[in-house]
Parts: C-alpha cells; sequence; structure tokens
C-alpha cells in the first residue's frame, strides 16, 4: 500500500468520525431539531459524486470512504424523515413522544403507531 493511499484512508476515516456525533444524537437520542435536511441531502449528492469519481480514478480510498460516509448521511437523513413524521402524526415533539411512550399518557393507537414507524420496539 502506498503512502498516498493511507492518507485517503486516513481521510475517509477522519470525515465518517466527524458525521458520527450527529447519527448518535439522530439515532439514538431522537433528536433532529435543527438538522436541515437539504443540506444533507446535498451533501449525500456530494458524497455520492466523490465515490463516482473515486472509481473513475480507481482510487479505493476515495470510493470507500465516501460510500461509508454516504450510508451514514443516508440513515441520517431516513430517520430524521422518519421522527419528523411521526411528530407530525401524533401532534407530539419526539421527546414528548419518548417520555409518553416510556409508560405514560399514550393510548394504545399512539403506541401502535409509534411501532410502525420504528419509532420504539
Amino acid at each position: 500500500m502506498q503512502t498516498i493511499d493511507i492518507i485517503g484512508y486516513i481521510a475517509g476515516i477522519l470525515g465518517l468520525i466527524a458525521w458520527m456525533p450527529q447519527f448518535q444524537t439522530v439515532w439514538f437520542k431522537r433528536l433532529h431539531q435543527g438538522l436541515d435536511l437539504r443540506t444533507c441531502g446535498f451533501v449525500a449528492a456530494a458524497i455520492l459524486l466523490w465515490s463516482v469519481y473515486g472509481y473513475l480514478i480507481n482510487s479505493w480510498p476515495v470510493m470507500c470512504s465516501n460510500w461509508i460516509s454516504g450510508m451514514m448521511v443516508l440513515s441520517i437523513i431516513y430517520r430524521v424523515r422518519q421522527l419528523r413524521r411521526l411528530e407530525h402524526n401524533t401532534g407530539q415533539t419526539t421527546q414528548q413522544s419518548v417520555e409518553s411512550y416510556n409508560g405514560y399518557n399514550l393510548t394504545a393507537e399512539e403506541r401502535e403507531q409509534m411501532e410502525l414507524n420504528g419509532m420504539f420496539k
């Protein structure tokens, strides 16, 4: 492996690490306020283009790191849309939904809706 490839893999790993806090906030804390989906969409498109570029120049570090980062960004977009749809359907913020689900003020229909939306297991 050449030094230039090692630099590329390190850069890719750092780019992936940069998205981890947002990923954890959206998936595990179920918080999405302040996250602009348009920005995430543009970032995902840019990452996709970088992956294509990596393929065209036959650069595994560029291709792999951008592909993995792209999957993370797309999963963040998916989860934010899911949380916002749930808030729209229940009329509650996600935090209120979490508090309600944990044993308070939740009808059977609301609980079922949340579970169908993949909010809780």
